[in-house]
């Protein structure tokens, strides 16, 4: 029988390595674009406030400080497309 642990730690890598596989080979155009204009958000804006939430959320459960900023991690910023690729290569 797997601990708690074991399963939380496998729900998390299975869910960065689906958004890993989503933007991998992606050349930065794609991950930044925009498919109804600047009323949508970018791959690489989606994956951003995704790991932004969690670890937010993650912090709350520790009882860690720091507020989560949805509309931050949703905002366009430039080099974001490369950001996402160094954070998902890195181990």
């Amino acid at each position: 029988m797997q601990t708690l642990t074991e399963i939380a730690r496998y729900q998390l890598n299975a869910l960065l390595d689906r958004y890993g596989r989503v933007i991998d080979g992606l050349p930065e155009e794609a991950l930044t674009w925009r498919p109804s204009g600047e009323a949508t958000s970018s791959v690489a804006q989606l994956v951003r406030h995704v790991v932004a939430a969690m670890d937010a959320h993650l912090r709350l459960a520790l009882g860690e400080s720091g507020a989560y900023d949805r509309d931050g991690s949703l905002r366009e910023r430039e080099g974001l497309g490369r950001a996402i690729i160094v954070i998902e290569s890195t181990p």
